[in-house]
């Protein structure tokens, strides 16, 4: 893994979130950097940096604004019958997880899954809420390091 973005991202998902009236505790808000950080360095967005299309306050603000956009967005799904929806992103998630983090404290999965729920669009999907739930573990993984 290159840089660590999560202390960039920690300062301006918590903001953000503050900012729409919603603060989260540490936990969740590190999580949400983490994901960040893995969506960064899989979206090629350092060799962007480095060649000049985009700084890195950019990115860091863009990621956060998306990362709290989406994880509001599963706190307060609409339609309101998408609980059913949460808790089989919840189970896919802790499926995806137990291989290499199997002592993942119960925090993340919450997170992970409330964020893949506001992130997934129905009309755009592809293999279905589980799979989407395996790729938000995959960016969580990845910026973990």
């Amino acid at each position: 893994m290159g840089t660590d973005h999560r202390p960039h991202l920690r300062l301006r998902i918590g903001e953000t979130l503050r900012k729409q009236h919603e603060p989260a505790s540490a936990e969740v808000v590190e999580v949400l950097a983490t994901v960040g950080d893995g969506y960064l360095e899989t979206t090629g967005t350092p060799l962007l940096v480095r060649i000049g299309v985009v700084s890195w306050e950019t990115a860091y603000d863009g990621v956060a604004a998306q990362m709290a956009e989406e994880y509001l967005a599963g706190l307060r799904p609409l339609p309101a019958t998408r609980p059913t929806d949460l808790g089989e992103l919840r189970e896919a998630v802790v499926a995806a997880l137990e291989p290499s983090e199997a002592n993942t404290p119960p925090v993340v999965a919450d997170v992970l899954a409330t964020l893949a729920l506001g992130g997934w669009d129905e009309p755009e999907a592809r293999g279905g809420r589980p799979q989407y739930a395996r790729h938000v573990v995959s960016l969580y993984l990845r910026g973990l390091g």
